[in-house]
């Protein structure tokens, strides 16, 4: 979609049915729901980006803060110096923001520095080699490095309790995999969530769109 040009249309479709959603989540009462959405390349360099989603989410009786804008780093970081601009717009707006994928790129640390953000995503790669010592030792500088940053941590590719154990002793901040739940249309996640609405939902609960 992002060679041939569709990504546009296509992000489009996945925002607006993603704000559908969200807002059928706060009318059930799921106030603790936040709902992450990946941009492109393409989307992100839109002048009025900004300014087109927070007028969707008001019209949606949302809040910006309700969303998480997920970009990769090497998106992030291709060009610095816009991509910072256009970041800062939507952060601006209300938007959290998170760099997907960390890891998997080759943006120094300075550059990382420059990039407005909320949420530093540990790439799944890493969480796979967790019980590995080079492994552990690179999911740990990557915690660190958000820390230092002030930003939180978030670890992908959660698929088990025990790696979801290890990850909460070293300190990640939030956890997302198939270990809390599988992708699986609107109707069958309202489903899930009626069927576990005793359980009352985290601050770290998270439903993600690409």
């Amino acid at each position: 979609a992002e060679n041939i040009g569709l990504i546009r249309e296509l992000g489009q479709n996945i925002w607006q049915a993603g704000l559908a959603a969200m807002r059928e989540w706060r009318a059930a009462g799921y106030d603790d729901l936040h709902l992450a959405i990946n941009i492109s390349k393409r989307q992100l360099f839109i002048a009025s980006l900004a300014e087109q989603m927070l007028g969707d989410v008001t019209a949606f009786g949302l809040q910006a803060s309700d969303i998480v804008l997920e970009v990769t780093e090497s998106v992030a970081l291709s060009d610095v110096e816009h991509a910072s601009a256009r970041l800062e717009e939507l952060r601006s707006a209300g938007f959290s923001l998170a760099i997907d994928d960390f890891g998997t790129g080759y943006s120094s640390l300075s550059q990382l520095h420059d990039i407005p953000a909320d949420e530093l995503k540990i790439d799944i790669s890493f969480i796979r080699r967790l019980r590995e010592p080079k492994g552990l030792s690179m999911v740990q500088s990557i915690i660190q490095i958000a820390r230092t940053l002030g930003l939180q941590s978030v670890a992908e590719g959660v698929e088990d309790a025990n790696t979801a154990e290890i990850l909460r002793d070293l300190g990640v901040d939030v956890l997302q995999g198939y270990y809390f739940g599988k992708p699986m249309p609107h109707a069958e996640f309202m489903l899930w969530l009626s069927a576990h609405s005793a359980e009352k939902p985290s601050k770290d609960t998270r439903c993600a769109r690409s």
